[in-house]
């Protein structure tokens, strides 16, 4: 039994309202697989899952199917779509949904990536039922790219055309920004945070900032850091922040997922060359770091899942941080 006070959370949430409705079709098991079509006699001879291993069954065509947990790996959202068969899907759908809702607040990125993920996977099984298309996860990839950035401003605008609200269009901003591709199933995923503050030394403005970054799994949970740095902005510290994250990773992982709740900072790195003149240069040598792993996304995410971070970092500028 879903807490009806997700529902009044979900409902509110500036997502499209198709989305909507397909997630309350998953949640209470409503999805029209081969197995719930069958249990509603409905003969459905010749549909078959994609992976053409078992009966499709919601649990396994969102989840647990090889195809599926190939696109979950590559998401960057840190989900392992087959590590959690003892819950239902409903339950593991509302379950990471709450969190984001907890961890991102007003900045619904990452459920509207999460939502987009099982939405593009439903829309590429219905080519490979209906059209006949052939299976491939790098279709799946493609729509879902294409759906979420039609998601971003429809939270941040209430549309989905790319059109202000108040007339002409609109510049969509990153929400995100990928290197390469993900080779094999083990990634590390990091958190970041920048401590900035300006202060006056002998009549000359000078910056400082402390940077932190941590490991966000469990299993990650031996990577963290901190340093007191010299940064021009919050900008620039915070980009200076996922640098230093991503050198601490070099050498562990071929995978990383990178985790910041400054936007300016991603899209910095995503175009250095429109970026402001005194992050630009970061954000090109962010770009080099990458080179060192196989795949790497850089995430926008809400302010309490960097806390972990933000800590380090505060105890950093203090001095309690050796």
């Amino acid at each position: 039994m879903v807490n009806p006070g997700f529902w009044k959370q979900f409902w509110k949430k500036k997502i499209i309202p198709k989305w909507k409705v397909f997630c309350w079709k998953i949640i209470n098991n409503a999805m029209p697989t081969s197995c719930n079509l069958r249990r509603r006699l409905v003969s459905v001879e010749g549909v078959r899952p994609m992976c053409k291993v078992c009966q499709e069954t919601a649990e396994h065509f969102f989840r647990e199917c090889p195809i599926s947990s190939r696109i979950w790996q590559a998401r960057g959202l840190g989900i392992c779509g087959s590590t959690s068969p003892s819950i239902g899907l409903g339950s593991w759908v509302v379950n990471f949904l709450a969190l984001f809702f907890k961890q991102d607040g007003q900045d619904n990125y990452r459920a509207i990536e999460f939502i987009s993920t099982i939405w593009s996977i439903w829309l590429h099984r219905n080519e490979v039922v209906f059209k006949n298309n052939p299976c491939s996860p790098e279709r799946i990839m493609g729509l879902e790219n294409e759906w979420s950035s039609r998601g971003v401003p429809y939270a941040r605008e209430g549309n989905v055309e790319g059109k202000s609200v108040h007339g002409g269009e609109r510049k969509l901003t990153a929400a995100r920004w990928v290197y390469g591709r993900p080779v094999g199933r083990s990634f590390v995923s990091i958190v970041v945070d920048a401590a900035w503050k300006a202060f006056q030394k002998r009549n000359s403005k000078k910056w400082g900032a402390t940077v932190a970054w941590k490991g966000e799994r469990r299993e990650d949970d031996h990577i963290e850091g901190g340093t007191r740095v010299f940064a021009e902005s919050p900008l620039h510290a915070e980009c200076m922040a996922i640098s230093y994250g991503m050198r601490g990773c070099v050498g562990i992982t071929r995978n990383i997922i990178v985790k910041s709740d400054y936007q300016d900072a991603i899209m910095a790195i995503a175009d250095p060359g429109r970026a402001d003149f005194r992050v630009a240069d970061m954000a090109r040598e962010i770009r080099e770091i990458a080179r060192n792993f196989d795949y790497v996304i850089c995430l926008k995410v809400g302010r309490e899942c960097v806390k972990p971070a933000h800590i380090i970092a505060s105890r950093t500028r203090k001095g309690l941080v050796v």
